[in-house]
């Protein structure tokens, strides 16, 4: 199958902060089993760059619409994207919104959101056995968000790393923030270091993170699905 990686485009955006247009360029030129990328823009005329890399055409993926490019050592650095006529790098991010069930903040929603996201986390490539149990200690002021009481938990089982919080706004937070909030995480370890996690920003506000390889992203958003579905289904004591 002839492939046609040939593309131009600017993923810029518009930065209140800069006060005008930070250009994010690419331009792909392909030729037999040879692929070149520039990459150039500024902040606004600002930090400009100008990088060209030279490539190799990898494995077509047809059922995601992907190519790998890969570098001198054979290894994957990128893919393209067929449909979208675009470059994607190998680690991406993707980010839900949903409500949060009674009781989100009690020990036993915690560790129920745990047993939730495992799935997710093994369709990332992460390891994960055994869902740990999840006791927290007493809330104290936290050095990170001012005015809160906070409290925190981890536990390192063979190559994850799990982490969960609970935080509280004593002035009763603002605007989809607070007064109560809480998070799990699950890492693993590697180069790609994949993780999902939810953090629960306010009852009506809470997202759902996953960081992870694009290969094997759309399995994990199916997961995604069902873990929303089930946490959300369940009620949960109002007290830890």
């Amino acid at each position: 199958m002839d492939l046609d990686l040939n593309a131009s485009y600017d993923d810029g955006h518009f930065d209140k902060d800069e006060q005008g247009w930070c250009a994010r360029r690419k331009e792909i030129r392909h030729s037999g089993d040879q692929v070149w990328i520039r990459s150039w823009g500024d902040d606004n005329g600002a930090r400009p760059y100008d990088d060209t890399a030279t490539l190799r055409v990898g494995t077509y993926l047809p059922e995601l619409g992907l190519v790998r490019l890969l570098n001198e050592q054979s290894g994957t650095v990128g893919y393209f994207d067929l449909d979208r006529r675009r470059f994607r790098p190998v680690v991406e991010q993707a980010v839900d919104w949903f409500s949060a069930p009674a009781g989100y903040r009690s020990r036993v929603a915690r560790e129920a959101l745990g047993a939730a996201l495992a799935p997710v986390a093994r369709a990332l490539g992460i390891a994960v056995n055994e869902v740990p149990s999840m006791p927290l200690g007493a809330l104290t002021p936290s050095a990170t968000a001012q005015g809160t009481l906070e409290a925190h938990g981890a536990a390192k089982t063979e190559a994850v790393a799990w982490r969960w919080m609970r935080r509280f706004y004593p002035d009763g937070g603002f605007a989809r923030v607070g007064p109560h909030q809480m998070s799990v995480e699950i890492e693993g370890e590697g180069p790609l270091r994949a993780s999902v996690s939810v953090f629960v920003q306010a009852p009506e506000y809470a997202n759902f993170v996953m960081h992870g390889s694009i290969e094997v992203m759309p399995r994990a958003l199916q997961w995604r699905a069902q873990a929303i579905a089930e946490w959300t289904a369940m009620a949960f004591p109002e007290s830890d």
